[in-house]
């Protein structure tokens, strides 16, 4: 079963946040945007999620809808020690689940909105 850390984030004014969470070691399961905020981002805010020390991008979108919960579940492609993608068949690439080793997750919303403005990411990782 995967732990989860919330990190609420609060727009500043300028209509852009930057949050942390804790440090995390694990495998990320998926990021879940949580859009019952009393007082939510504006319509179509933009997404940049990365690992704080590694930059490795974890959920980078632009003009995210938040009408209903968004999910995203990331996942990198697989390489051989040369640097050519694994598939099954030579066209199918193989995506295995990200790993966060010892390091923050990096939040970052831009059109936001209005100073106090707001929303909760869900990060659900599996630890080891």
């Amino acid at each position: 079963m995967p732990d989860v850390v919330v990190v609420k984030v609060t727009s500043d004014g300028t209509s852009a946040v930057t949050k942390y969470s804790d440090s995390l070691t694990g495998f990320l399961e998926y990021i879940r945007f949580d859009t019952q905020a009393t007082t939510p981002f504006d319509a179509t805010p933009e997404f940049s999620i990365t690992g704080e020390t590694s930059g490795i991008n974890l959920w980078v979108e632009n003009n995210v809808n938040i009408a209903a919960d968004t999910i995203r579940a990331p996942r990198y492609p697989l390489h051989d020690q040369v640097g050519v993608a694994v598939t099954y068949d030579g066209t199918r690439p193989i995506y295995a689940r990200i790993p966060i080793c010892q390091e923050r997750i990096k939040i970052t919303v831009t059109n936001g909105g209005a100073a106090g403005n707001y929303g909760t990411f869900y990060i659900a990782y599996e630890p080891s």
